[in-house]
């Protein structure tokens, strides 16, 4: 059967407006209906004047993602549960933060979990998961929060939708009413190749666009000496094993060589009768395998790839400048000195058939803060995380101060009852067009609520631009904000819209199983342990170990018979 992606085309200038996570949390993203619901609510034009002005004290407990690497960041004497921020917050707007409980990024869902059965819940709820998030509101164990989100949030939140178009807000609503503050995503993301320009230039190389032009300058990166230093000890393309392919995108993954070869595995696709497959059952897998195969063989592909199964291992590597290419994100570029021997830049490369830069978009949905339905007082709770959104992001300058003062000069999330959540992805637009005007002019135009922190960003940027600031932040901010994002927004992408982001009933089963699958024999193809047609037997095994299973029950979701 012919399989033709039922595809999205994006394109997207910084002049324009930014596409949030699509409205898609009462139902599925193919489900009209759902849309509709969405589409009914309608956010607060403006904050109410009146708000956060408590006579009395009010506690809020809350429970979040807690990562020990950067708690253990904080100074002595400041904690998650007990610091100088929330002080602030308590003696100036009489509101007491209570830490209920947290884990780490990947336990949190599962404790999540837990809690919610046991019926033991904070009053704000931090929600990662897009079943858990339904199931709260299916089983009435949080309430909507229209009316307290309309008098106690804050211009900066509802500044953030508006550069969103209204789509972070719309995420979190259902039949005209707000369940969820959703963080402020952009699904239309990708992954870029950075390129070590100042190697470009020594060979007299091209940026790539072509598979072909990439591997050239791959195989020149790894055999023409481009560090000049005599010796053959570089290699082109650095990856990382662990997050090797993902649904969408990831720092040193390969995840934008097979969407720009026309196939999207682990993705979750309509063909053209309009039935469910995954993108890693495409026989088009093979295509890009043979060429990824290839290139390790060829030793374009760094030939200990197999052994880096951490960010930091590949981060190790590039700032040890023996590597010429990686794929990642906009903010990739590792934060450290090695990054100032080098000149980087990022490329959309390969180009799919029309000339255009294939991505998959990330969910349709975000993470979110709910309100515990027993929460007594939901104003305070909805205060409660629009002045800590006010102080994370520099509005407060005042708690932000505080907060950069009891961590070694840089503001922590984890001081924060939303931890890892994270918004704003509207501002991006602004500091962005911000610093490539202050690149231009001398100068720019400052925005609605800019920060301290945007200031200084756009101040690194631009001294790295002009040579007066030499320093790891000033690197990664002209690389990330004035070379990448302009990128991305550029309209070169081409974006795919999956059919079904989430979870079914046996997923979280069965995937293991798949992924592990997957995983080992997409590497020893690609490592020359096994032929290419080894792929078959792994499709054919895809279905009978559950594939077929997640199939049926995602057709039932969206209503395909």
């Amino acid at each position: 059967m012919k399989r033709k992606i039922i595809a999205l085309t994006v394109s997207l200038m910084i002049a324009g407006s930014l596409v949030a996570c699509g409205g898609n949390t009462g139902s599925k993203e193919n489900n009209e209906e759902g849309k509709k619901e969405t589409a009914e609510y309608a956010a607060p034009e403006k904050s109410d004047p009146n708000k956060w002005n408590f006579d009395e004290m009010q506690k809020v407990s809350y429970c979040k993602v807690l990562n020990v690497d950067e708690a253990s960041q904080l100074l002595e004497g400041q904690t998650s549960a007990d610091n100088d921020v929330h002080d602030y917050i308590r003696e100036k707007y009489n509101i007491e933060l209570e830490e209920a409980w947290t884990a780490g990024e990947v336990d949190y869902e599962q404790q999540l979990a837990l809690h919610i059965a046991s019926g033991d819940l904070p009053d704000l709820i931090y929600v990662n998961d897009y079943s858990l998030y339904k199931q709260l509101i299916d089983t009435q164990m949080v309430q909507p929060i229209t009316e307290a989100f309309a008098k106690q949030c804050s211009d900066k939140l509802l500044a953030i939708n508006e550069a969103s178009g209204g789509e972070v807000l719309k995420t979190g609503s259902v039949d005209g009413e707000l369940w969820g503050v959703p963080a402020g995503l952009d699904a239309d993301q990708f992954d870029v190749l950075w390129l070590r320009k100042d190697w470009l230039e020594k060979l007299n190389m091209e940026e790539p666009k072509t598979l072909e032009e990439l591997e050239e300058v791959l195989k020149a990166f790894t055999y023409n000496d481009p560090d000049g230093n005599g010796k053959q000890d570089t290699c082109g393309l650095a990856v990382n094993a662990t997050n090797i392919i993902t649904p969408q995108g990831v720092n040193y993954g390969l995840n934008q060589l097979f969407h720009n070869m026309g196939v999207y595995p682990d993705s979750w696709l309509l063909d053209e009768e309009g039935h469910v497959y995954n993108g890693s059952t495409d026989e088009k897998m093979k295509d890009a395998l043979t060429v990824l195969n290839r290139w390790y063989t060829e030793g374009y592909i760094d030939q200990e790839f197999i052994s880096r199964t951490g960010e930091g291992q590949v981060e190790g590597l590039i700032s040890s400048g023996k590597v010429g290419a990686f794929y990642g994100q906009w903010w990739s570029i590792p934060r450290d000195q090695g990054v100032l021997d080098a000149d980087w830049v990022p490329v959309a490369a390969p180009l799919n058939e029309k000339g255009k830069y294939s991505y998959m978009r990330t969910d349709t949905w975000s993470d979110c803060i709910m309100v515990n339905a027993e929460c007594k007082n939901p104003e305070a709770a909805i205060a409660a995380l629009a002045i800590s959104v006010d102080i994370g992001m520099d509005v407060d300058h005042e708690g932000f101060q505080i907060a950069c003062d009891a961590n070694n000069g840089e503001s922590n999330r984890n001081f924060y009852p939303y931890g890892v959540w994270t918004t704003g992805a509207g501002d991006m637009i602004n500091i962005t067009n911000a610093i490539l005007e202050q690149i231009d002019t001398g100068s720019y135009t400052p925005y609605e609520n800019i920060g301290e922190y945007d200031k200084l960003e756009i101040q690194r940027a631009a001294g790295f631009a002009d040579g007066s600031e030499r320093t790891p932040d000033a690197a990664w901010s002209y690389y990330g904000r004035a070379l990448a994002y302009p990128l991305i927004k550029s309209g070169i992408g081409e974006g795919t819209t999956a059919c079904w982001y989430w979870e079914t009933e046996s997923s979280p089963t069965i995937n293991t199983i798949l992924d592990s699958s997957f995983n080992e024999t997409v590497l020893k193809i690609i490592t020359g342990q096994a032929e290419v047609s080894e792929y078959d037997t792994f499709i054919s095994q895809w279905h009978t170990l559950g594939g077929d299973t997640l199939i049926s029950e995602i057709e039932t979701e969206l209503g395909i018979e």
